[in-house]
């Protein structure tokens, strides 16, 4: 998203000094989104029921102060933007706010259209940076989980059987060797897949490119490459009209073929049977994708999510264990969110918001 399609919010009681903000800002980024409210309650329900780039919010608002407000904000909303304005000009009160979480501080009298685009642009990509940094210290903690436990699984398969392959070998029972070899080559091969699987799970959201996207052609791409899947268990699709979000096609695909065919695979129903919808609220679209699938029990509504977690063992269902994580790691790179609605053998509904492109919101 570009400075000037930024989503803000300006919380502030005077409707003088919310006018000269409002004048300022759509002067300087003349595209950005701008919502207003009168106090610190409003504001906080704006936030629940839109997604904003920026807060700008008052220091001193009805019933409650500014910082406490940035305190409440922040811990609410960790990836967004406050920024705290004044009337007093007071240094104490700044150091306060950006204690306390906000990403800058500006006094009223200083709000001119040069002055306020470069603080919410530096605001917005401290924001940004915060958010990589903690992408990036879980995805290094998730790296460390596989290696202590999936990646050592096949290693010590493959030393084991390569010392029985020693010892039937000295002993000259050459009767045993291809059947060593053939675990070997299987518990070598699955280790390649975990390592590439893990290697393009943990490149999710670098370098990628975000644009408007048409999600009925991605979800196009998802279903033409699980075809043979689909028709093999005769699923029946339904869906339902879907916007242009802002976002990269083959990320967006990913996720909905990893959700999708998990629907056709953990399915025991005649005929599965799957739905795609969206609905639009605010500046994001919510998808949702339903089965009458086996069905996920709430105790793992949030398990499913981390990467290698498995419900079922492979003897039952083939995998890896990283679809739904790469899922959650693409969306939150969008700046959206995913969950799951679901029951033991009443079928799964899999929830995931991301940002509406500019077409979108303007139509």
């Amino acid at each position: 998203m570009t400075p000037d399609a930024l989503r803000i919010l300006i919380a502030d009681d005077d409707a003088g000094d919310r006018k000269n903000l409002r004048r300022a800002i759509r002067t300087a980024m003349p595209e950005s989104v701008v919502r207003e409210t009168e106090d610190f309650e409003s504001a906080k329900s704006a936030c629940i029921e839109e997604k904003f780039d920026c807060v700008i919010l008052d220091y001193r608002m009805p019933g409650r102060d500014g910082l406490a407000g940035i305190a409440e904000l922040s811990k609410q909303f960790p990836y967004l933007s406050i920024i705290m304005i004044t009337g007093q000009g007071d240094e104490t009160v700044a150091v306060k706010a950006l204690q306390l979480g906000a990403q800058d501080y500006i006094p009223k009298d200083h709000i001119d259209v040069t002055s306020i685009r470069r603080i919410v642009e530096h605001a917005v990509e401290k924001t940004a940076m915060k958010r990589e940094l903690d992408r990036q210290r879980r995805d290094l903690e998730e790296f460390a989980y596989a290696l202590a436990h999936d990646l050592k699984a096949p290693v010590r398969a493959v030393r084991a059987f390569t010392q029985m392959m020693v010892r039937d070998t000295l002993a000259q029972k050459f009767e045993r060797l291809p059947d060593h070899e053939a675990t070997i080559t299987r518990n070598s091969d699955n280790l390649v897949i975990l390592v590439d699987t893990l290697s393009q799970y943990l490149k999710v959201g670098g370098d990628v490119r975000y644009e408007t996207v048409s999600l009925a052609g991605v979800l196009d791409d998802a279903l033409q490459n699980l075809a043979g899947d689909i028709k093999a268990s005769g699923t029946r699709i339904s869906r339902g009209d879907l916007p242009d979000v802002c976002g990269n096609a083959s990320e967006l695909t990913r996720v909905f073929q990893n959700i999708i065919g998990n629907a056709v695979k953990y399915n025991r129903s005649e005929t599965p049977e799957i739905t795609v919808n969206a609905s639009i609220t605010g500046a994001m679209c919510s998808c949702a994708i339903g089965d009458n699938g086996i069905g996920i029990r709430q105790a793992h509504f949030h398990t499913i999510f981390k990467p290698f977690k498995r419900l079922h063992g492979n003897s039952e269902y083939q995998g890896t264990g990283l679809g739904l994580a790469f899922c959650r790691k693409i969306i939150e790179a969008h700046g959206g969110e995913i969950w799951c609605e679901s029951g033991a053998e009443q079928g799964t509904t899999f929830h995931f918001t991301i940002p509406l492109s500019a077409n979108s919101q303007s139509g």
